[in-house]
C-alpha cells in the first residue's frame, strides 16, 4: 500500500526580480520603506483571498503560499482548466507589481507536489524553482511545451477540446524563438489590457513601466542592463502590436 503524500499538480514558482535591491533602497529612504511594505501587503492578499475570500478556489484545491517575495501557486491536475487559470492568476499579479514599479520571474512545471497552506515541497517544485533560476533569465514567467501540452492531456476540460484550449492559450502566451533547446513560452502578460478596468488604466500601467525600463537600463550593474533591455524589446514590441499610436509610449 502506498503511502505517498504527492499529488499531480500544476504549480507556479515567482519571485520579485532584484528584490535585494528593494530591500537596500528601503533601509535609506523611509518613503520608499513604505512603499515596499504597500506592495508586500498587496502580495500576501493573493493567499488571503483564496484562503478566505469570497471567490476563494481552495475548496476546488488551489493552494497559495507567499514567502518574502515569493510566491508559489498550485491547482490540483484534475482542476478544470487548470494551466489556463495559473496563467490568468499570473497575468493578474504580473499587471500588479507594475503598478508597484517591480517585476517578476518565475516557472510553470506539473508533476508530483505537496501543497498545503505554507508548506510547499516536491520534484514539480524542483522543476518550477530551476525554471525560474536558470531558464527565466529575463523579466517573465516561463512553461516549456512539453509542460503545457502534458497539462493540456492530463487536466479536466468540460466544455472544449485539448485543441481549443490550447488555441485560447496561444493568445495569452509567446513562443521564445531565441530559446533552441527546446520549445519555450513566456506569459504575454503585457498584452492582456482587456484584464484592466479601464483603457486609461492600462495606459497608465505602460507609463509606469516605460519609465522603470528607462531607469534600470542606466543601471551600473551589466547583467541589470540585460534583463531591462529585453523587457524594453518586449515592451516595444507589444506597443506595436496593440497598435497604439501615441510616440510618448515608445522606448
Amino acid at each position: 500500500m502506498s503511502n505517498c503524500i504527492y499529488e499531480k499538480r500544476i504549480v507556479a514558482f515567482i519571485d520579485i526580480l532584484g528584490f535585494k535591491n528593494h530591500i537596500d533602497k528601503s533601509i535609506t529612504n523611509p518613503e520608499y520603506s513604505s512603499h515596499l511594505l504597500k506592495v508586500m501587503n498587496k502580495i500576501s492578499t493573493i493567499k488571503t483571498e483564496n484562503d478566505t475570500g469570497i471567490l476563494s478556489q481552495q475548496p476546488l484545491g488551489k493552494e497559495v503560499s507567499v514567502f518574502s517575495d515569493c510566491v508559489v501557486i498550485s491547482y490540483p491536475i484534475s482542476f478544470n482548466g487548470g494551466i489556463f487559470h495559473i496563467i490568468l492568476d499570473l497575468i493578474h499579479i504580473q499587471l500588479e507589481l507594475i503598478f508597484g514599479k517591480m517585476v517578476l520571474r518565475g516557472g510553470i512545471a506539473i508533476g508530483d507536489l505537496y501543497h498545503k497552506d505554507n508548506i510547499v515541497f516536491g520534484p514539480a517544485m524542483v522543476k518550477a524553482y530551476e525554471l525560474e533560476n536558470k531558464i527565466a533569465q529575463n523579466p517573465r514567467v516561463v512553461i516549456p511545451e512539453k509542460t503545457l501540452l502534458d497539462g493540456l492531456q492530463q487536466t479536466k476540460l468540460n466544455h472544449q477540446t485539448i485543441d481549443e484550449e490550447f488555441s485560447y492559450i496561444k493568445k495569452i502566451i509567446q513562443c521564445d524563438d531565441s530559446y533552441l533547446k527546446d520549445k519555450l513560452y513566456f506569459i504575454d502578460f503585457l498584452s492582456q489590457c482587456d484584464e484592466l478596468n479601464t483603457p486609461d488604466l492600462f495606459l497608465k500601467l505602460l507609463e509606469i513601466l516605460k519609465n522603470l525600463i528607462v531607469k534600470e537600463l542606466t543601471n551600473e550593474d551589466a547583467s541589470i542592463c540585460v534583463k531591462y533591455e529585453w523587457l524594453k524589446n518586449y515592451y516595444n514590441s507589444t506597443v506595436k502590436k496593440l497598435q497604439i499610436k501615441d510616440k510618448n509610449y515608445e522606448i
